[in-house]
């Protein structure tokens, strides 16, 4: 193997900015390649398809996007995903000159614009009166709301609710689940193509505790 071939397999090209976001191993896996195969795409947390096959990539255990949206839906949000994921691909490679910066993109997503609040009664289970009692924690437990659930709100319908927010900036994807990167792609590309329109919609949502932060 020739020191350029070798080269390619590193992340050498990767800024020091976006190291934090290369797994140490695949974050996903492709249901049609050999389990023995590790494409280096995989360790990046906004490649949601495999280039071989064009197949969606699944989360390590197989949880498929496909088991929270419908098909349907994801091939609406596939465009936004994708121009999401494109813009994330430069940032990484200090190749990004747009404004918001990415970085600043997944602060805004990321932001709480209301007060944390338990989950309100359509985010709720069905359940019976022993069962709520029995869950009360769960279900008064305060839920960080974020930037993130009006600019996509199909993951805010799709999403389990505990498992909706995701961590502070550029840990949310580095830290985040299939679905919660997912989101966020779906988030940046959305930001990028209308930064104004989308952060006025976060600001009518918010609340007088969030307000000063949108």
């Amino acid at each position: 193997m020739t020191a350029e071939a070798l080269r390619t397999m590193t992340f050498e090209e990767i800024a020091p900015h976006a190291r934090l976001m290369v797994a140490p191993g695949c974050r996903y896996v492709c249901p049609r390649c050999p389990p023995d195969i590790h494409r280096k795409g995989a360790a990046f947390p906004w490649n949601f398809w495999c280039r071989e096959h064009d197949a969606r990539l699944e989360a390590r255990g197989g949880r498929r996007l496909e088991e929270w949206l419908p098909e349907t839906v994801l091939t609406l949000l596939d465009f936004n995903a994708r121009d999401g994921a494109m813009r994330l691909a430069d940032w990484a490679r200090g190749r990004d000159g747009g404004a918001p910066s990415v970085s600043e993109l997944l602060d805004f997503l990321t932001t709480r614009h209301r007060r944390s609040s338990p989950p309100a009664l359509a985010e709720q289970p069905v359940l019976s009166l022993a069962a709520r009692r029995a869950n009360h924690d769960f279900l008064t437990r305060p839920i960080a709301r974020q930037a993130l659930l009006v600019i996509v709100p199909e993951y805010d319908r799709a999403a389990p609710v505990l498992a909706k927010p995701v961590r502070a900036g550029l840990f949310s994807m580095a830290q985040g689940s299939l679905l919660q990167n997912y989101a966020l792609a779906v988030g940046v590309g959305r930001l990028s193509a209308d930064p104004v329109g989308y952060a006025a919609s976060v600001l009518l949502a918010s609340d007088g505790e969030g307000e000063p932060l949108c």
